[in-house]
């Protein structure tokens, strides 16, 4: 049985007889043809929209539509189908009409069954072709998917220059279908830094017959850099050297590999810097990899142990061993080994086989915690320190337990606290037996320069390495650095070591934060004693005062008191106009005395406060003033929260210093605002250039006033948490309103 293909074949002829004879006829021949008969153009189409076919035979006499119609209809629809055009009908013109139009082939019927064999190899030579171009359409198709999905292209060139690219090619080079590629062309497109490289491949291939295969950096026709990896390979194709090759866009995984790059760099600086170990152990246990600074506190180098057994290297040490076991029977482990004195935070990782399930190797990483628990150690100390600096009740007591703490916590050889006085830099604590060690007991701040007073000067801590590159003198010449943090205004902390070096970060840290807590402390402590001294001036000042009140109440009021006595005596022995002014000038005393009293007794003071209706307490203080013939208007119903007897000595003043000062015919007005209330008069008003001065005490616009009236106002109004300013009235009078006050409402 044939292995070939069977060949679909459609037959349109207008004559039943002939399309039967026909399809005996091929049916004898060495071809073995599946064939469908149609008797019209118009059912060989049908039969075409039906089915798949690999050739079409058609005559070119038909009743409707000739053959050359036909085969214009079904190139239509298929333009690449094989089309015989099989006539009785022969002539050069149906002939080149007929080749025009896209026919395959044309054969002229002729008698005999000769022709039925003529008709199969024509027929078969036309499918054959067919389905070969169609084969090499598909393998185009998968070559650019392939050059797609691979980012490749293929190329070749020849010892003229010519060149030709493929799809992928132009692809990775971004150029046009219509870019006329060449040797020459293809290397400018190569980077300049690669193109010597690349040119000299190319002539090796080309004189040598060297294939290559190598990577470089395009700039592309777009202005992109990208990467790609191009093979060469000569070819024997003819009397010309031929190059044939494929070019790769390696640019992501070129990408990739810098990524990966840059993170090993980073890991390896990590290793190399970071006190910790990275270590792999094979399934026995035997080191493969031991890397990372942290071997240095362990006495070893990187790879020093690669090759032994971590049973030898640790033995006796059973805690890392059974860890170790843990880890090599697939258990994920995470503790803390010591060894040497230096804590390691560890972690084995087992690697498992997914097939066997064994374990294949572990990977452990071992990280050095000495110095972090240290430091941890340190700050749990220093907060200890810090409760005993809050606690101290004084100075000296700050000083000390900063001389203590830089001992014992911070493990300073030697420790000294300086505070400033004067400016002077005093030392007031220290670790050492001053009688043993030269220090600088004092040192001004002015004038002599030690690290003390440089530190104290610039407000910034100072770490000296080694004192001798400096050009200040220490107080022994066999210290060598030194650690000197400011106490802000207080003074200064100090650390000395006679080794140079001494003091590292951590040191400065750990004292600023020590330093900083004394600092608060030093400053609450001077907040205290200032208030302590202010208050115990304040109780000096009241005792003064005190005694000032009892001696105006007392010594001056009983002599007043005599001088009316012997005036009225002397007024009924005779009629003077001298006796008036005595008796207006001892009322003045009165009043003077009435308003000393009374300015310095309640002082700012405030006691209880009640709802006090405004309109009630105004007409109440107008009866107990001397108002002559002034008028008295209240338009507020307002209550507010006040005390009673200070809001009544407010009203009292106010209506007093209006009489005195607008005249005893004036007219008086109470009224309410939206945060308090005013009282305003109608006389002559208050300059304003002086409306803030007349709440002074001793300051009066009147020769007859005490200058204490608006004084003692302002004091009642600040003792309730109020304000007053003074302003213009309506009338051009004056203004007083008292603000900020909260509205009592009806209960």
């Amino acid at each position: 049985m044939s292995m070939e293909r069977r060949i679909r074949l459609l037959h349109v002829d207008d004559e039943p007889d002939f399309l039967e004879t026909t399809t005996l006829l091929l049916g004898r021949t060495d071809t073995e043809f599946d064939i469908t008969t149609a008797t019209s153009a118009a059912e060989g189409l049908q039969r075409l929209q039906e089915e798949q076919f690999d050739c079409v035979v058609s005559d070119y006499e038909m009743p409707d539509t000739d053959g050359i119609e036909f085969l214009e209809q079904v190139r239509e629809t298929d333009p690449a189908v094989p089309f015989i055009l099989f006539t009785g009908r022969g002539s050069e013109a149906i002939a080149s009409e007929a080749i025009s139009a896209g026919v395959t082939d044309y054969l002229q019927k002729q008698p005999g069954a000769d022709q039925y064999e003529l008709l199969a190899n024509r027929i078969k030579n036309a499918v054959e072709g067919y389905r070969a171009e169609q084969e090499l359409e598909q393998i185009r198709d998968f070559f650019e998917e392939a050059e797609q999905l691979g980012n490749l292209g293929a190329w070749e060139f020849d010892g003229s220059g010519r060149a030709v690219w493929t799809e992928g090619t132009r692809r990775i080079h971004e150029v046009e279908e219509s870019f006329e590629p060449t040797v020459e062309t293809g290397i400018e497109f190569c980077h300049p830094e690669d193109r010597e490289r690349i040119e000299s491949a190319v002539t090796r291939a080309v004189e040598d017959g060297e294939p290559y295969d190598v990577e470089a950096r395009l700039l592309t026709a777009g202005g992109n850099e990208r990467w790609v990896r191009t093979r060469g390979k000569p070819i024997d194709d003819g009397p010309e050297p031929t190059i044939r090759g494929f070019i790769q866009d390696i640019t992501e995984r070129k990408e990739r590999e810098q990524r990966l790059e840059e993170t090993n760099q980073r890991l390896r600086t990590l290793v190399s810097n970071v006190p910790l170990i990275l270590f792999v152990l094979d399934s026995n246990g035997v080191f493969t990899v031991s890397e990372g600074k942290g071997l240095e506190n362990l006495g070893l180098v990187p790879g020093e142990v690669v090759g032994e057994s971590i049973f030898d290297v640790y033995e006796g040490r059973n805690r890392i061993l059974a860890d170790t076991r843990r880890a090599l029977d697939g258990e994920q482990v995470e503790t803390t080994h010591e060894i040497d004195g230096r804590v390691f935070e560890t972690t084995y990782q087992p690697i498992v086989n997914e097939e066997t399930g064994k374990v294949e190797q572990v990977i452990g990483v071992a990280v050095d915690a000495t110095e972090r628990q240290q430091h941890e150690r340190a700050l749990a100390a220093l907060h200890d320190a810090t409760d005993e600096i809050v606690d101290a009740g004084s100075e000296q007591e700050v000083y000390e337990v900063l001389a203590e703490a830089g001992e014992r916590i911070l493990e300073f050889d030697l420790v000294a606290v300086d505070a400033a006085r004067d400016g002077i830099l005093e030392q007031v604590a220290c670790n050492f037996d001053p009688e043993e060690y030269p220090h600088h007991e004092r040192t001004s701040l002015a004038d002599d320069d030690t690290f003390g007073a440089r530190a104290y000067r610039q407000g910034e801590t100072i770490v000296v390495d080694d004192i001798g590159e400096y050009d200040i003198a220490p107080a022994d010449p066999a210290y060598r650095s030194g650690l000197t943090v400011p106490i802000g205004e207080y003074g200064v902390f100090q650390g000395i070591s006679p080794e140079a070096a001494a003091f590292d970060e951590t040191d400065r840290e750990l004292a600023e934060i020590l330093v900083e807590h004394a600092r608060a402390k030093l400053g609450r402590l001077a907040d205290r004693r200032r208030l302590t001294e202010r208050s115990e001036a304040l109780e000096q000042q009241n005792e003064r005062l005190e005694q000032f009140t009892g001696f105006v109440s007392h010594d001056l009021r009983n002599p007043l008191n005599v001088a009316q006595l012997e005036l009225e005596l002397a007024a009924r022995e005779c009629d003077s106009d001298h006796l008036d002014s005595v008796a207006d000038s001892h009322d003045r005393m009165e009043a003077l005395i009435d308003d000393i009293l009374m300015f310095t007794r309640k002082g700012g003071s405030v006691e209880t406060t009640e709802p006090i209706a405004l309109d009630s307490i105004a007409d109440d203080c107008w009866e107990n003033v001397d108002t002559a013939d002034a008028t008295l208007t209240v338009k507020t119903d307002r209550r507010i929260a006040a005390d009673r007897r200070r809001l009544q000595q407010l009203f009292e003043n106010l209506f007093r210093n209006a009489v005195e000062h607008a005249g005893h015919d004036v007219t008086i007005t109470v009224g309410g605002t939206e945060t308090g209330f005013f009282v305003a008069d109608d006389g002559p008003g208050i300059p304003a250039e002086g409306r803030e001065q007349v709440f002074e005490s001793g300051y009066s616009t009147n020769q007859s006033g005490t200058g204490l009236g608006l004084a003692i106002v302002a004091e009642i109004v600040d003792a309730h948490g109020w304000a007053v300013r003074a302003t213009e009235s309506e009338d051009g009078g004056a203004r007083i309103e008292v603000t900020g006050i909260e509205t009592e409402h009806e209960p």
